[in-house]
């Protein structure tokens, strides 16, 4: 799998969670509003099925974990997220990989294409290492919309 623009790493996060990335609203804007609609008209019923809660906007990327760059991220929660996703592109290319949550177990790679959905301001969660080759993610750092902020029942 190659990708024409480079995975660069984000200067602004902590050395700890930093990883190549490709951020859809500056590389691909376009693409971006393209899957920010799918998530607001598709997604969004899941994640109300869910968490009772719909997002109206947030990051959407692509990363890569490998070996060569950064095998797993640290501890943490997505401070700037309040239901993140992750899905996988590219399973069975790459050793190792998963998701993490502290005191409640691992997710294993998902197969290629399903989602991973997850609270991540309240779950503490990093990256399962990478041991070898790339594993590319779509990744969705996602906000509720205002109305369910008001009501501040998510945090």
């Amino acid at each position: 799998m190659q990708f024409e623009i480079p995975f660069k790493p984000n200067p602004e996060e902590d050395e700890l969670r930093r990883i190549p990335e490709i951020v859809l609203q500056n590389a691909t804007p376009d693409f971006y509003e393209e899957m920010l609609e799918i998530v607001r008209t598709q997604i969004n019923i899941i994640l109300f099925t869910l968490f009772n809660r719909q997002v109206d906007g947030g990051c959407i990327q692509l990363a890569n974990y490998n070996p060569r760059t950064i095998q797993q991220t640290s501890w943490h929660h997505d401070a700037s997220a309040d239901i993140s996703i992750v899905v996988p592109l590219n399973t069975g290319y790459y050793e190792g990989g998963g998701t993490d949550f502290h005191n409640r177990g691992s997710v294993p790679p998902l197969p290629t294409g399903h989602g991973l959905i997850f609270p991540s301001f309240t779950h503490l969660h990093r990256g399962s290492p990478v041991y070898s080759g790339d594993r590319y993610l779509l990744v969705m750092w996602l906000t509720i919309n205002e109305e369910d902020r008001k009501e501040d029942r998510f945090r």
